[in-house]
């Protein structure tokens, strides 16, 4: 299950800032220890699977049983409390037209390009300028 939220932004520009928002969804501890346990469980798999084979068992199988726990832990690491952007955006300061922030990391402040205009941008979280 992932958890869902919604966040207010501000967009600024060299010549001015507007207000949007944003769904942001953060991956929970259990779905990331999944990964990484399937990843290492189809590692171990793989390397069991490439034993009857002649010479590629000699170089295969000790790196898949080496690397498997290894990458599993690294996706673990990496996704466990991963928070990603899914939706949302805002209009840009500039000429106004829509700026789409799907699909980014959300470690703030965000830097963005408006597609039409071609302004820099800088996105900020609402929450955090009030802490400033």
């Amino acid at each position: 299950m992932k958890i869902d939220q919604t966040l207010a932004i501000q967009i600024e520009s060299a010549k001015g800032a507007n207000q949007g928002t944003v769904v942001l969804r953060s991956v929970p501890r259990a779905v990331a220890r999944r990964k990484g346990l399937t990843i290492w469980g189809v590692s171990w798999g793989a390397a069991v699977m490439m034993l009857p084979i002649p010479l590629v068992h000699f170089i295969a199988v000790p790196l898949l049983v080496l690397l498997g726990p290894i990458v599993g832990i690294t996706v673990f690491k990496i996704t466990a409390g991963a928070v990603d952007v899914v939706s949302g955006g805002g209009a840009c300061p500039d000429c106004g037209s829509p700026v789409n922030l799907a699909g980014r990391d959300a470690h703030w402040p965000l830097d963005a390009q408006c597609e039409q205009c071609e302004a820099r941008l800088l996105i900020r979280s609402e929450p955090a300028l009030s802490h400033l």
